[in-house]
């Protein structure tokens, strides 16, 4: 007589997508200028991919080249960053992109170009009048 040993497995797959790459941050604004260093401000992306985001990239190009170099890497619960260091009277552009575990997502690209240039100081005028008497 011969034993027939049968084994039953089975599998439970659930339907996961994958995540996808964070849309780009929205809203990026200069916060402050001084001769030397500017803050950025952002707002979180509409989609951060269907994961949380890890953090944001913070990339910086000067006028006249091609090449983006990353400034700063920031926190995913941060959106605002101060770049320090910078050369006055040059013209710079600065882009900031999401960043997830699958990778980072596109640009949101500063509109106008950024020269680091002292800030123009105010002053106040005090003029009282005197009237004859």
């Amino acid at each position: 007589m011969h034993l027939l040993c049968v084994h039953v497995f089975m599998f439970y797959l659930s339907a996961v997508p994958p995540a996808g790459l964070p849309s780009e941050p929205k809203g990026l604004d200069i916060e402050h200028l001084s001769e030397d260093a500017v803050t950025l401000h952002w707002l979180r992306p509409a989609d951060t991919g269907g994961v949380p985001l890890s953090g944001y990239v913070v990339e910086m190009q000067e006028f006249g080249t091609t090449k983006w170099s990353v400034a700063s890497y920031v926190d995913a619960n941060v959106t605002s960053h101060t770049l320090s260091n910078l050369k006055k009277g040059t013209e710079y552009s600065f882009r900031v992109r999401a960043e997830n575990p699958t990778g980072t997502g596109p640009p949101a690209t500063l509109i106008e170009r950024v020269v680091p240039k002292p800030q123009a100081r105010e002053c106040s005028i005090s003029v009282s009048l005197c009237q004859p008497g």
